[in-house]
């Protein structure tokens, strides 16, 4: 896509979208993944459900039997939680879903939580998984090294996928890590099999101390241990 001319006519982006769902229809795929404009600040949730080639997208979804999952991208348009929110929310009987990139919310600040997740997964058909740390400035990490309580999140999704009719979401590693990529992606694999299958023992932590870190790190580290809560009376 990054070949694309910028400049097309109305007529010749349609003819790119139904390129788009040919070779999904080739790939054998019901899934494609969309964004909403790119952001210079103009743009946002108003202009993108009026955008024509959005309800060209969505008439031709609907014919073929194609979902678009339209992901939280941090330089579009979309990609707050609330307008990711409210986007899903007003074509919630059309063929657009999420294609949820959970480190992207972190990225900018917005943690999920569980009603968050329980808000969210009745649209979401897509999880893309990966992680960062910024103690020395931002960099992409192996899955579990990072700043993201990735198993915290994941029982909660579980926990709202086995009391609800949901199916649970397909999920895939997105690396992003730059150096030795083969074994961080090994890493993030191992890694999302044991948080899927280890039982684990919920704890909160009372007091955010200086020592906090410590035990914090020590919950990320323990396979049978998860992090829930941090309580203190300063907030």
């Amino acid at each position: 896509g990054f070949a694309f001319n910028p400049v097309l006519t109305l007529s010749q982006k349609k003819a790119y979208i139904d390129k788009a769902m040919d070779v999904a229809d080739i790939l054998g795929t019901k899934l494609i993944r969309i964004f909403s404009n790119l952001s210079d600040g103009s743009l946002g949730y108003k202009e993108f459900i009026t955008d024509p080639c959005l309800e060209y997208a969505l008439e031709k979804a609907s014919q073929r039997d194609i979902y678009l999952l339209i992901e939280n991208e941090p330089v579009c348009a979309i990609n707050k939680k609330m307008d990711v929110l409210k986007i899903l929310k007003f074509f919630k009987d059309k063929r657009l879903k999420l294609w949820l990139d959970i480190a992207n919310f972190y990225q900018q600040k917005e943690i999920l939580n569980l009603e968050e997740i329980k808000e969210f997964l009745p649209y979401t058909m897509y999880i893309h998984v990966k992680d960062f740390e910024t103690t020395n400035g931002f960099k992409y990490v192996s899955m579990g090294k990072g700043l993201i309580n990735y198993k915290r999140i994941f029982s909660d999704i579980k926990k709202t996928v086995l009391t609800s009719n949901y199916q649970f979401p397909y999920t895939s590693i997105e690396t992003h890590v730059k150096e030795n990529k083969i074994s961080a992606t090994k890493e993030s694999i191992d890694y999302l099999r044991v948080i899927n299958t280890q039982p684990r023992i919920g704890y909160a932590l009372i007091g955010a101390g200086r020592v906090v870190r410590k035990h914090i790190e020590a919950f990320k580290l323990d396979n049978n241990s998860e992090l829930r809560g941090v309580f203190d009376i300063d907030a």
